[in-house]
Protein backbone atom coordinates (compact mmCIF):
# COMPACT_ATOMS: atom_id res chain seq x y z
CA UNK A 1 0.00 0.00 0.00
CA UNK A 2 0.84 3.72 -0.07
CA UNK A 3 2.47 5.46 2.81
CA UNK A 4 1.13 8.26 5.22
CA UNK A 5 3.25 10.98 2.89
CA UNK A 6 0.89 10.47 -0.06
CA UNK A 7 -1.48 13.00 1.15
CA UNK A 8 -1.70 15.95 -1.11
CA UNK A 9 -2.93 18.73 0.27
CA UNK A 10 -4.14 20.03 -3.15
CA UNK A 11 -6.51 17.27 -2.93
CA UNK A 12 -9.61 18.15 -0.90
CA UNK A 13 -10.46 15.97 2.15
CA UNK A 14 -13.55 14.34 1.25
CA UNK A 15 -15.44 17.82 2.50
CA UNK A 16 -18.05 16.86 -0.50
CA UNK A 17 -17.45 13.14 -0.94
CA UNK A 18 -20.68 11.10 -1.45
CA UNK A 19 -22.31 9.42 1.69
CA UNK A 20 -20.36 5.64 0.08
CA UNK A 21 -16.51 7.28 0.08
CA UNK A 22 -16.94 8.69 3.58
CA UNK A 23 -18.29 5.66 4.62
CA UNK A 24 -15.81 3.64 3.49
CA UNK A 25 -12.86 5.83 4.41
CA UNK A 26 -14.46 5.68 7.99
CA UNK A 27 -14.48 1.92 7.99
CA UNK A 28 -10.96 1.38 6.74
CA UNK A 29 -9.91 3.97 9.32
CA UNK A 30 -11.99 1.46 11.81
CA UNK A 31 -10.64 -1.95 10.31
CA UNK A 32 -6.68 -0.70 10.59
CA UNK A 33 -7.48 0.18 14.10
CA UNK A 34 -8.44 -3.04 14.90
CA UNK A 35 -6.04 -5.28 12.86
CA UNK A 36 -3.54 -3.15 11.04
CA UNK A 37 -2.52 -2.63 7.43
CA UNK A 38 -1.91 -6.24 7.01
CA UNK A 39 -4.86 -8.13 7.01
CA UNK A 40 -6.91 -5.38 6.43
CA UNK A 41 -8.50 -6.29 3.05
CA UNK A 42 -11.15 -5.20 0.91
CA UNK A 43 -14.05 -7.59 2.37
CA UNK A 44 -13.26 -6.11 5.32
CA UNK A 45 -13.73 -2.52 4.53
CA UNK A 46 -16.70 -2.97 2.45
CA UNK A 47 -18.28 -5.20 5.36
CA UNK A 48 -17.52 -2.43 7.94
CA UNK A 49 -18.85 0.36 5.58
CA UNK A 50 -21.74 -1.89 4.80
CA UNK A 51 -21.56 -1.92 1.43
CA UNK A 52 -20.82 -4.92 -1.49
CA UNK A 53 -17.30 -5.00 -2.44
CA UNK A 54 -18.60 -4.31 -6.03
CA UNK A 55 -19.96 -0.58 -4.69
CA UNK A 56 -16.64 0.04 -2.88
CA UNK A 57 -14.64 -0.89 -6.19
CA UNK A 58 -17.00 1.57 -8.19
CA UNK A 59 -16.45 4.24 -6.06
CA UNK A 60 -12.55 3.55 -5.74
CA UNK A 61 -11.64 2.06 -9.25
CA UNK A 62 -8.07 1.90 -7.82
CA UNK A 63 -8.83 -0.63 -5.03
CA UNK A 64 -7.18 -0.41 -1.54
CA UNK A 65 -4.51 1.97 -2.28
CA UNK A 66 -6.50 4.55 -3.88
CA UNK A 67 -8.80 3.77 -0.20
CA UNK A 68 -6.12 4.55 1.68
CA UNK A 69 -4.80 7.45 -0.26
CA UNK A 70 -8.40 8.91 0.13
CA UNK A 71 -7.86 7.89 4.01
CA UNK A 72 -4.52 9.86 4.28
CA UNK A 73 -6.08 13.30 2.89
CA UNK A 74 -8.77 12.95 4.83
CA UNK A 75 -7.05 12.34 8.23
CA UNK A 76 -4.57 15.14 6.95
CA UNK A 77 -7.13 17.62 6.21
CA UNK A 78 -8.50 16.63 9.38
CA UNK A 79 -5.94 17.95 11.60
CA UNK A 80 -5.23 21.43 9.78
CA UNK A 81 -8.67 21.98 9.91
CA UNK A 82 -8.74 21.70 13.83
CA UNK A 83 -5.48 23.18 14.51
CA UNK A 84 -6.09 26.43 12.13
CA UNK A 85 -8.24 28.40 14.57
CA UNK A 86 -5.88 28.08 17.33
CA UNK A 87 -2.70 29.01 14.83
CA UNK A 88 -4.81 32.11 13.79
CA UNK A 89 -6.00 33.41 17.11
CA UNK A 90 -2.20 33.15 18.31
CA UNK A 91 -0.22 36.02 17.37
CA UNK A 92 3.57 35.58 18.60
CA UNK A 93 5.65 33.28 17.00
CA UNK A 94 6.31 30.92 20.43
CA UNK A 95 3.17 30.65 20.52
CA UNK A 96 2.30 29.30 16.87
CA UNK A 97 5.33 27.09 17.33
CA UNK A 98 3.99 25.50 20.28
CA UNK A 99 0.74 25.13 19.79
CA UNK A 100 1.23 23.49 15.81
CA UNK A 101 4.18 21.04 17.72
CA UNK A 102 1.92 19.97 20.58
CA UNK A 103 -1.36 19.81 18.37
CA UNK A 104 0.18 17.62 15.75
CA UNK A 105 1.47 15.28 18.33
CA UNK A 106 -1.41 14.66 19.97
CA UNK A 107 -3.18 14.12 16.81
CA UNK A 108 -0.50 11.40 16.23
CA UNK A 109 -0.06 9.92 18.75
CA UNK A 110 -4.28 9.51 19.72
CA UNK A 111 -4.74 8.75 16.07
CA UNK A 112 -5.73 4.71 16.98
CA UNK A 113 -5.24 3.48 13.44
CA UNK A 114 -1.90 4.85 13.12
CA UNK A 115 -1.15 3.94 16.82
CA UNK A 116 -1.91 0.42 16.10
CA UNK A 117 0.57 0.63 12.84
CA UNK A 118 3.46 2.45 14.70
CA UNK A 119 2.99 -0.57 17.77
CA UNK A 120 2.33 -3.29 15.76
CA UNK A 121 3.58 -3.07 12.16
CA UNK A 122 6.55 -0.31 12.02
CA UNK A 123 7.94 -1.39 9.12
CA UNK A 124 5.27 -0.03 7.37
CA UNK A 125 6.05 3.58 8.64
CA UNK A 126 9.44 3.31 8.07
CA UNK A 127 9.26 3.79 4.09
CA UNK A 128 7.09 7.01 4.26
CA UNK A 129 10.02 8.52 6.61
CA UNK A 130 12.48 7.75 3.33
CA UNK A 131 13.58 9.53 0.35
CA UNK A 132 10.59 10.76 -2.11
CA UNK A 133 8.37 9.98 0.06
CA UNK A 134 9.04 11.89 2.91
CA UNK A 135 9.88 14.50 0.78
CA UNK A 136 6.04 14.67 -0.07
CA UNK A 137 5.37 14.66 3.62
CA UNK A 138 7.49 17.72 4.46
CA UNK A 139 5.85 19.53 1.15
CA UNK A 140 2.05 18.98 2.57
CA UNK A 141 2.88 19.39 6.21
CA UNK A 142 5.78 22.63 5.30
CA UNK A 143 2.81 24.23 3.18
CA UNK A 144 0.17 24.28 5.78
CA UNK A 145 2.61 25.76 8.37
CA UNK A 146 4.40 28.74 6.20
CA UNK A 147 1.62 31.39 6.43
CA UNK A 148 1.44 31.08 9.73
CA UNK A 149 5.13 31.45 9.57
CA UNK A 150 5.41 34.19 7.30
CA UNK A 151 4.84 36.85 9.51
CA UNK A 152 7.89 35.83 11.31
CA UNK A 153 10.40 35.66 7.96
CA UNK A 154 11.77 38.37 5.69
CA UNK A 155 9.83 36.84 2.44
CA UNK A 156 7.90 34.06 1.19
CA UNK A 157 10.65 31.79 0.60
CA UNK A 158 12.63 32.09 3.54
CA UNK A 159 9.47 31.69 5.84
CA UNK A 160 8.83 28.36 3.59
CA UNK A 161 12.34 26.94 4.35
CA UNK A 162 11.69 27.76 8.06
CA UNK A 163 8.37 25.51 7.94
CA UNK A 164 10.52 22.70 6.62
CA UNK A 165 12.97 23.10 9.00
CA UNK A 166 10.37 23.04 12.07
CA UNK A 167 8.62 20.20 10.37
CA UNK A 168 11.75 18.03 9.85
CA UNK A 169 12.66 18.70 13.52
CA UNK A 170 9.13 17.11 14.74
CA UNK A 171 9.14 14.47 12.46
CA UNK A 172 12.93 13.66 14.20
CA UNK A 173 11.74 14.38 17.61
CA UNK A 174 8.19 12.01 16.58
CA UNK A 175 9.95 9.08 15.40
CA UNK A 176 13.35 9.41 17.75
CA UNK A 177 11.38 10.52 21.10
CA UNK A 178 13.82 12.08 23.61
CA UNK A 179 13.37 11.87 27.55
CA UNK A 180 13.98 15.80 27.36
CA UNK A 181 11.08 16.67 24.83
CA UNK A 182 7.87 15.23 25.35
CA UNK A 183 5.52 16.77 22.33
CA UNK A 184 2.41 16.16 24.00
CA UNK A 185 3.25 18.41 27.27
CA UNK A 186 3.03 22.07 26.25
CA UNK A 187 5.19 23.34 28.91
CA UNK A 188 7.67 20.48 27.69
CA UNK A 189 7.49 21.99 24.02
CA UNK A 190 7.58 25.64 24.85
CA UNK A 191 11.08 25.17 27.34
CA UNK A 192 12.13 23.42 24.03
CA UNK A 193 10.62 26.30 21.19
CA UNK A 194 11.95 29.31 23.61
CA UNK A 195 15.52 27.91 23.94
CA UNK A 196 16.26 26.81 20.71
CA UNK A 197 13.34 27.47 17.94
CA UNK A 198 12.74 30.83 18.65
CA UNK A 199 16.35 31.88 18.56
CA UNK A 200 17.11 30.57 15.02
CA UNK A 201 14.26 32.47 13.68
CA UNK A 202 15.80 35.66 14.99
CA UNK A 203 18.98 35.07 12.72
CA UNK A 204 19.55 36.45 9.56
CA UNK A 205 16.76 36.82 7.31
CA UNK A 206 17.89 33.93 4.80
CA UNK A 207 19.57 31.66 7.16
Amino acid sequence: MGALSTADRSTAALDGAEPVEQRVVDAMLDCIGRWGLGKTTADDVARAAGVSRATLYRAFPGGMDVIFDAMVRHETARFFAAVTGELEDATALEDRLTIGIVNAARFLSGHRALSYVIAHEPERIIPALSFDRLERTLAVAASFATPFLRPFAADDDTAARRAEWVVRILLSYATNPSPTVLLTDEASVRRFVTTYLTPAFSAQPNS
